[in-house]
């Protein structure tokens, strides 16, 4: 699903992460933690295509990384969820907005279909929210699961979230992680970047840690 072979990654002209090794398998869960600044969220827009590879040679769900073309990019996203922190969702537009402007945007036409497909996103992610609220309206909870259900939309493989609890207090941090957890066992690989260990500890799964410019796993729970 992803691998990364003695990859180096800089941000402005600064070396983040240097000849890292990282593999996550099909179905897994997978923690990414580590400190602020350590590379955490530079990996992450590594595997979406926002920055890209100095050395070695990388792949995500079929796309090489190291010689991903720009235009390309867009082709790469429709195959992965991606879950944010701050939600990211367009503040002037509905739930159902929200979607249909996804989809539209990765070429569907059909609006039966589109509603259909919306309906079925926001039913998994347990959704019960009028579609004709806006973000505004919304909980963190509430805005967080809406995320989670836009980026269910093109049926990804992979998810990656990028300290999806970060805004939320202890008890909708558990919702939503009970939700990925939910999600992965029904099939879906999930990578998410946390600082959250009391959630690391709730829902267990394979840990790598940032650190001095490396990834590693964590074998033991005495991170």
């Amino acid at each position: 699903m992803v691998s990364l072979n003695s990859v180096t990654i800089s941000q402005r002209n600064k070396q983040i992460l240097n000849d890292i090794n990282f593999r996550v398998n099909p179905g897994e869960f997978v923690f990414l933690i580590g400190r602020t600044g350590s590379g955490k969220s530079s990996l992450i827009k590594v595997l979406y295509g926002e920055i890209p590879i100095d050395e070695g040679n990388g792949n995500i769900v079929g796309f090489d990384l190291k010689n991903l073309n720009k235009n390309k990019i867009h082709l790469l996203r429709r195959k992965i969820g991606i879950v944010f922190q701050d939600f990211k969702l367009l503040q002037d537009m509905t739930i159902f907005e929200n979607m249909n402007f996804v989809l539209k945007a990765t070429g569907w036409t059909n609006k039966i279909k589109i509603k259909e497909r919306i309906n079925s996103v926001l039913k998994l992610a347990s959704i019960d929210t009028p579609q004709e609220k806006y973000p505004f309206e919304l909980s963190g909870g509430e805005k967080q699961r809406v995320a989670i259900a836009r980026a269910l939309l093109n049926d990804p493989k992979l998810i990656i979230a990028d300290e999806p609890t970060g805004n939320l207090d202890p008890e909708t941090s558990e919702s939503i992680m009970e939700l990925l957890k939910k999600l992965n066992e029904n099939g879906i690989t999930i990578l998410m970047a946390t600082h959250d260990y009391n959630m690391i500890v709730k829902f267990p799964g394979k840990i790598f840690k940032c650190e001095k410019g490396e990834i590693f796993e964590v074998i033991t729970k005495r991170y």
